[in-house]
C-alpha cells in the first residue's frame, strides 16, 4: 500500500468530536425588517462597517437599526446577487444572475460591465490590487478596475471546469481556484499553471468542490456530498478532512488562524477547530428563539468584529448579538440550562452542590442531577411560595425566604422542608435576606421590621420603628458589617445598629448624605467602605468611618439609577448590576465601563442582591434570563467604541432620496454639506452606530452648532428634527454616549439655510415701498376677509350658544372664536407644524398672530380638545396616511410615528389607540389585509 493509501485510510478512519459551539444569541432579519428577499446568497461587510447583503432579489444594506434597500429603488438590481467585494480604490462590485456590475455607493447607481457576448452568471468575486479575478458559469474572467478591460481564461474543457465556485489568494502572487470539477492554480502572469484532482479509489464526488479557503499551507475545500477535502500547497496531497457530521457543504471560509466554518444543507454552521481536532455546530433550535433562523446555511461571513452572519435559503440572515467566551451561563449536561429562568437568589455548597432560588421555585444541583421544588406539590407543604428571595446556610441545611410565603428550611440531605419559626411573619410573610453575626444572630429582613434570631438560644427579637428607631419597617436588605453594626435598607433609607446603644440611627451619616431611596443591596468592601445599592436612586459609597460618600448615577457612567448588587474583585475593580445593565468601575481610575448583550450578557436584566464571588475570583450573578458567571479577568477594557453614522437627512418629515432636483447629489453618508433654500427650513437627521449588537442599547447625544446652546440627549432615539430654522450655516453633531470612559467618533454634517433676498443697499427702499403697499392692501383685504366672515359666522352652527363655562368672563367674542379656528385650522393643515415634536402653543400663537389664551379657549370651547389632543390627532392622521404609502413600506411603525411628530414610542402607542381604537400593529394589519 502507498504512503498516499495509509494517509488517506487513516483520515477516514479517524472521526472528530462534534459538539455545540459556544453559547451565542443570535437576532434575525427577514422580508419583516425590509430585507428585499429572505434568501441570502452573501454578505459582505465594507471599509467603513455597512453590511451589505445579496439576496435573491436584489441588494440590500444593513448598518444594525434598519435595512436599506437598493433593489426597491427604481434604478435598482432585482436580480439575484451572488457576490460582492470592494477593491483597493474603493469601487464596488456586484456579481449577479446576469453579469457584473460596477456599483457607485455614492450616486447609488449601477454600471454593467459587459464580459462576453452574452450574459454570465457571476458567482464569485476576488479583488487585489487593480485587478478584480471574477468567477463565472463561463470560466474566469480579470477585469482591470482602472480600464474596465476584460480579460477571459477558460479554464478547462467541460462545463464542470468552468464553474467556479471559490478563489483565494496563495503565496505570493498565486491564485487558487475551485471547480466543480477540481482545484486549479494561477501563476503571476494569470495563466493556469496547475490542475489537481483527487484521483483515488471511491473518490467520485471529492472533485465537485463548492469553495475553498486556506489556513497556513492547507487549502480547505467543500464538497457537494462528501464533506471537506484538504490541500496540502506544498506536497500537492489531497485527503478528506474527516467526519464533520453534514457532507452537504454549500460554502466555506475561515479565521486564517485556527478555525475553518462550512456552511452545510440541512447541518447548519460548522466550525472545524484545528488545533483542537473538533467540530462544533451552530445550529436552528424550534424551541429557542435566539438560535440561527434555519440549518440551510447558503452564505456566511466571519468578519473583523468576530460576528457570525449567516444567511440561509428561506429565513433571512442571523447574527450573533453577544461574545463567546467572556459571559457564561450556568449549564449542567443536557438535562439542564438556566438559561431563559429568572435566578432570584442562590448558595454554593463547599462540595459543589448549587442551590438556585428562582421565581417559580427551588432548584437543588448535585454532579449531573438537579431536582425541583415548587409549593403546589403537597410533599413540599413547608415551602410556602415560589419567589425564593434569599438562601442562607445553616449547619446542614438551607435557611430559605420567599415572598408572601415567609421562611423555610431545607434539609440538604434528605431533601425535606421544615417550618423555621412558627408565627404569621415566617410562615405568610416576605423575607428579603439574612445576614450573621459573630454571636451565632442571625438578623433577618423583612416586610415587617427586623427580626433576630439566635441559632443557639432559639430566641427571636423583632425591632420595628416603634420600638428601635428603624426608619421604617419595610426593610428589603440587612447587613452585617465588619464592625458588628446592623445596616438595614428600608424603602425609605437606611440605617444601622450601633452594638454599644442597641438602636437603630441615621446620625451618623455624613453631611448632605442623601437617605430617601429603597435600598435593596449592603455591601462591604476589603477597606471596610460601604456600599448602598438603591432603586432609582444610583449608588452610594460610605468610608468605613462614615464621614466622606460618594454618589454614583448614570451622569457619572451607570447604566440605570436602579442598582441591583455590587462586588469587589481581587484586583481592587467593583463589578455593579442594575435593572437595565452592568458594568465595572476601575478602583484606580473611577471610570466606568459598560458591559452590553454584545459583550456576551445573555440579559440586561439583573436581581437584587443576587452575587458572589468564589475562591478563585469568579463573579456569579443572578439576571433574569439566567445565572451568568465569569472572571474578571476576561473582560478586557473597551478601547474601541463603534463609528457614528449619519444614515438619513429629512425635509418636512420626509426623507430625502439622491437624485437630480434633490439637495442630496450624494448618498448621505458621503454627503459633508447640504445646501438648502429658506423655504427647507425644516430639517431632520437618522444615525446609527456601527455595533449591530443591540441598537437599542445605544445612548445618543446631538447638537446643531449655531441653534443649539449644549449637547441634547437624546436617550436611545435615532433621529432628531428641527422645526423652522431660521436662515445661517449649521452644523450638526451626533455622537455615542454609552459610557463616560470612551467617546465614540462624531457624526456630522454642514447645513446651509440660504436667506430669500440677498440684503443689498439698493434693494432697502424698494423693500420699504413694497412693505408700506403690502400693509395698507392687508389692512383692505381684512376688512374685506373680516365682513366675509362675520356673514358665515350668521350661517355657522359649529359654534356652542352658550360659552364654556370657564371662559364665561373671556372677551372673546363668537366671530373672534371662529376666526381663530379657522386661522389655527389653516395654518394646521397647510403647514403640518405638528411634524415638529417640539412644538408649543406659544409656537402656534406666534405664526397663527393670537395669544396662547384665545387658542387654548378657542380648543377647549369651540373644539372640545386640549392642545395635546388637537395636534396628536393630526400626527395620527400623519401615521396612517405613511402607513398606506408604499414610499414608506420600509420604514418600522416607530421610524413612521417620529417622522410624525411623536417623540417616542410609548406615546404613539398610546395616542394611536386612543384615537383609532386599535394599536398600530393592528391597524397596519387590517390596512394589508384590505
Amino acid at each position: 500500500m502507498t504512503r498516499k493509501s495509509n494517509l488517506l485510510l487513516l483520515i477516514f478512519l479517524l472521526s472528530l468530536l462534534n459538539g455545540t459551539a459556544q453559547e451565542l444569541s443570535f437576532r434575525t432579519v427577514s422580508v419583516e425588517n425590509g430585507l428585499s428577499n429572505n434568501f441570502v446568497k452573501t454578505i459582505f461587510r465594507d471599509k467603513a462597517s455597512f453590511i451589505w447583503i445579496g439576496t435573491l432579489e436584489g441588494l440590500d444594506r444593513y448598518d444594525g437599526a434598519e435595512i436599506k434597500s437598493y433593489s426597491k429603488k427604481k434604478s435598482g438590481i432585482k436580480e439575484a446577487v451572488n457576490a460582492i467585494c470592494e477593491s483597493a480604490n474603493g469601487d464596488f462590485w456586484l456579481g449577479t444572475e446576469t453579469g457584473l456590475y460596477q456599483f457607485d455607493k455614492k450616486k447609488e447607481t449601477y454600471n454593467k460591465v459587459k464580459l462576453d457576448k452574452e450574459d454570465v452568471k457571476v458567482l464569485v468575486l476576488l479583488a487585489l490590487a487593480d485587478k478584480l479575478y471574477i468567477g463565472t458559469n463561463n470560466g474566469m474572467y480579470i477585469c482591470n478596475v482602472k480600464s474596465l478591460s476584460i480579460k477571459h481564461l477558460v479554464t478547462g474543457k467541460n462545463t464542470a471546469e468552468n464553474l467556479i465556485s471559490g478563489i483565494i489568494q496563495g503565496a505570493g502572487k498565486e491564485i487558487w481556484v475551485s471547480t466543480s470539477d477540481g482545484l486549479l492554480r494561477l501563476s503571476g502572469n494569470d495563466a493556469v499553471s496547475g490542475k489537481f484532482r483527487l484521483n483515488a479509489p471511491n473518490s467520485e464526488g471529492y472533485n465537485a468542490f463548492t469553495g475553498l479557503t486556506k489556513v497556513g499551507a492547507v487549502i480547505y475545500l467543500g464538497t457537494k456530498s462528501k464533506g471537506v477535502v484538504c490541500f496540502n500547497m506544498q506536497t500537492s496531497v489531497f485527503y478528506p478532512y474527516g467526519e464533520i457530521g453534514n457532507n452537504l457543504i454549500l460554502n466555506i471560509s475561515s479565521d486564517d488562524k485556527n478555525m475553518v466554518f462550512a456552511g452545510t444543507d440541512g447541518g447548519g454552521l460548522k466550525i472545524i477547530r484545528l488545533k483542537e481536532k473538533k467540530v462544533e455546530t451552530i445550529s436552528h433550535d424550534v424551541d429557542d428563539p435566539s438560535s440561527i433562523s434555519s440549518n440551510s446555511v447558503y452564505s456566511f461571513l466571519y468578519d473583523n468584529k468576530k460576528i457570525f452572519w449567516i444567511g440561509t435559503f428561506s429565513a433571512g440572515l442571523s447574527y450573533n448579538v453577544n461574545s463567546a467566551g467572556k459571559f457564561k451561563n450556568f449549564l449542567l449536561s443536557k438535562k439542564f440550562y438556566s438559561q431563559n429562568k429568572s435566578i432570584r437568589s442562590f448558595c454554593f455548597a463547599p462540595n459543589g452542590d448549587k442551590f438556585l432560588g428562582t421565581r417559580d421555585g427551588f432548584l437543588a444541583v448535585h454532579g449531573n442531577s438537579i431536582e425541583s421544588f415548587k409549593a403546589e406539590q403537597t410533599s413540599f407543604k413547608f415551602l410556602r411560595a415560589n419567589i425564593i428571595l434569599a438562601i442562607y446556610p445553616l449547619n446542614d441545611k438551607l435557611l430559605l425566604g420567599t415572598y408572601g410565603g415567609g421562611a423555610c428550611l431545607f434539609d440538604k440531605a434528605s431533601k425535606r422542608f421544615s417550618d423555621f419559626i412558627a408565627n404569621e411573619d415566617f410562615q405568610k410573610g416576605c423575607i428579603y435576606g439574612f445576614s450573621g453575626d459573630s454571636r451565632q444572630n442571625i438578623w433577618i429582613a423583612t416586610l415587617n421590621g427586623v427580626f433576630c434570631y439566635n441559632s443557639g438560644s432559639k430566641k427571636l427579637d423583632h425591632y420595628t420603628g416603634a420600638n428601635s428607631g428603624l426608619i421604617n419597617s419595610e426593610v428589603f436588605s440587612v447587613k452585617v458589617d465588619s464592625k458588628q453594626r446592623i445596616w438595614a435598607g428600608t424603602v425609605s433609607g437606611v440605617c444601622f445598629r450601633d452594638p454599644k446603644t442597641g438602636t437603630f440611627s441615621i446620625k451618623s451619616f455624613p453631611a448632605k448624605f442623601v437617605n430617601k431611596f429603597k435600598t435593596t443591596f449592603i455591601y462591604e468592601d476589603k477597606a471596610g467602605n460601604i456600599w448602598l445599592c438603591t432603586e432609582k436612586g444610583g449608588l452610594f459609597k460610605l468610608d468605613a468611618q462614615l464621614k466622606n460618600f460618594v454618589n454614583y448615577t448614570i451622569a457619572n457612567g451607570l447604566p440605570d439609577n436602579s442598582v441591583c448588587a455590587v462586588v469587589e474583585d481581587n484586583s481592587g475593580d467593583y463589578w455593579i448590576s442594575t435593572l437595565k445593565g452592568f458594568c465595572r468601575l476601575s478602583g484606580k481610575t473611577g471610570i466606568f465601563q459598560n458591559l452590553y448583550l454584545s459583550d456576551g450578557l445573555p440579559g440586561l436584566a439583573f436581581n437584587p442582591a443576587a452575587c458572589y464571588k468564589s475562591a478563585t475570583g469568579e463573579l456569579w450573578w443572578g439576571n433574569e434570563k439566567g445565572l451568568i458567571y465569569f472572571h474578571p479577568d476576561s473582560i478586557a477594557d473597551k478601547k474601541e467604541q463603534p463609528t457614528v453614522r449619519i444614515t438619513g437627512f429629512f425635509l418636512s418629515g420626509k426623507e430625502v432620496e439622491v437624485g437630480n432636483g434633490s439637495p442630496l447629489l450624494q448618498a448621505i453618508e458621503t454627503t459633508s454639506e447640504i445646501e438648502l433654500p429658506h423655504r427647507q427650513n425644516s430639517i431632520g437627521f437618522k444615525f446609527v452606530a456601527l455595533n449591530y449588537a443591540n441598537p437599542a442599547n445605544n445612548q445618543y447625544a446631538c447638537m446643531l452648532e449655531g441653534y443649539d446652546h449644549e449637547w441634547k440627549q437624546l436617550e436611545n432615539r435615532n433621529q432628531v428634527y428641527y422645526d423652522k430654522l431660521p436662515a445661517g450655516t449649521y452644523v450638526f453633531k451626533v455622537k455615542l454616549m454609552n459610557s463616560s470612559d470612551t467617546q465614540s467618533s462624531i457624526g456630522q454634517m454642514r447645513v446651509v439655510i440660504k436667506p430669500y433676498f440677498f440684503m443689498r443697499p439698493s434693494f432697502i427702499g424698494f423693500i420699504i415701498l413694497v412693505l408700506g403697499i403690502g400693509v395698507w392692501q392687508l389692512r383692505l383685504f381684512r376688512k374685506r376677509k373680516k365682513k366675509k366672515n362675520q356673514d358665515a359666522v350668521e350661517n355657522s352652527k359649529v359654534l356652542p350658544e352658550e360659552p364654556h363655562e370657564k371662559y364665561k368672563g373671556s372677551k372673546i367674542t363668537e366671530d373672534e372664536g371662529l376666526l381663530i379656528k379657522n386661522a389655527l385650522i389653516g395654518y394646521i393643515e397647510t403647514q403640518k407644524p405638528y411634524l415638529n415634536a417640539e412644538l408649543k402653543m406659544a409656537d402656534l400663537s406666534q405664526q397663527i398672530g393670537y395669544s396662547a389664551h384665545d387658542i387654548s379657549q378657542v380648543l377647549n370651547q369651540y373644539l372640545n380638545q386640549s392642545f395635546s389632543d388637537f395636534i396628536n390627532a393630526y400626527r395620527v392622521e400623519e401615521v396612517k396616511r405613511r402607513m398606506s404609502d408604499d414610499i414608506y413600506s420600509r420604514y418600522t411603525l416607530t421610524a413612521i410615528a417620529l417622522q410624525s411628530g411623536f417623540n417616542s414610542k410609548t406615546s404613539f402607542f398610546r395616542v394611536f389607540k386612543k384615537v383609532t381604537g386599535k394599536t398600530p400593529a393592528d391597524y397596519f394589519k387590517d390596512l394589508r389585509a384590505q
